[in-house]
């Protein structure tokens, strides 16, 4: 069902973020599981509010060495505002992960706009 409402969606932004947490949440019913809960803690974020998200994601304590979880709340400090913590996040993910591509790109999102002016 997850699925099925991001391959319905045009593109990303016409996806129906309303209905994606109530689904993340039967899912975590079944399968209890980290990487779930950070999935849901994202579609928070776009159903609710950064803010929500932001609560969510640090509510998940089994992905302190997982880049995924860094990153995710690098964007969900940057989307807030929170500059500092967001750059503290995305350099844990960038010595979490041994993938060139996410150093890539969590190297970009370091670069990006006000990243580097604090």
């Amino acid at each position: 069902a997850i699925a099925g409402f991001h391959m319905r969606a045009p593109c990303f932004a016409d996806t129906d973020w309303g209905e994606l947490p109530k689904l993340y949440n039967i899912l975590m019913e079944l399968r209890p599981d980290s990487i779930v809960q950070l999935n849901r803690s994202i579609a928070i974020r776009y159903a609710v509010s950064a803010e929500a998200g932001l609560r969510a994601v640090k509510d998940i304590t089994s992905l302190q060495e997982h880049y995924l979880y860094h990153s995710a709340l690098g964007d969900f400090y940057l989307e807030v505002g929170d500059i500092i913590n967001a750059r503290v996040s995305y350099d844990r993910a960038i010595q979490l992960t041994n993938s060139i591509a996410e150093k890539n790109l969590l190297q970009k999102k370091l670069a990006k706009g006000e990243l580097n002016r604090v």
